[in-house]
């Protein structure tokens, strides 16, 4: 059997062989050598000049009778209440239930419970939390109010802001996913 100290004094003679071997001068640099020459001298290809582009013709807007373009035709747009129809706008005062800060899309309607008359729905939320609804209670970031709660889904309505300064309903529904 071989001692440590001899293994060592071995390990470090083989490691010394073959450093110092990679510094001896090998055929294999010259080769690389001439190799490089040889590409040097080969003849140089030539690259076509860039193509000549025709000036750009600029075209300026005269305003004359003409609409301002990045305004939009008031003939094109839907026909929306005006903002002094204001009995359909949110509450600011009103109390925020905890749903109201997901987006309808990221809730979902698990379940459904009767008891009696009253009927509940289970829906949840993204962070894993199972909530009881009823309704006319709110849910969603667009103001949504639960109307109707059957067998299969919610139903709701939603208050979306327009681009008129004026609220609108749309209807919305919640339907029961497993």
């Amino acid at each position: 059997m071989i001692q440590p100290n001899k293994l060592l004094r071995l390990a470090i003679l083989c490691l010394s062989f073959w450093l110092l071997s990679g510094c001896s001068d090998q055929p294999r640099t010259e080769e690389i050598a001439e190799k490089l020459q040889e590409f040097k001298e080969r003849p140089r290809g030539r690259i076509d000049p860039l193509p000549e582009f025709p000036e750009p013709v600029i075209a300026r807007y005269t305003r004359s009778n003409q609409r301002d373009p990045f305004t939009p035709d008031r003939q094109l747009l839907p026909q929306l209440p005006s903002p002094a129809d204001s009995a359909r706008a949110p509450d600011p005062d009103r109390q925020r239930s905890p749903l109201e800060k997901w987006n309808l899309s990221e809730l979902a309607l698990r379940g459904i419970m009767q008891k009696g008359d009253q009927i509940r729905g289970l829906v949840l939320t993204p962070d894993r939390q199972l909530v009881t609804v009823r309704v006319g209670d709110y849910i969603g970031r667009d103001h949504g109010r639960i109307t109707a709660i059957n067998a299969k889904s919610i139903q709701l309505v939603e208050l979306i802001h327009d681009n008129q300064g004026g609220w609108q309903e749309r209807d919305q529904e919640l339907t029961l996913s497993r």
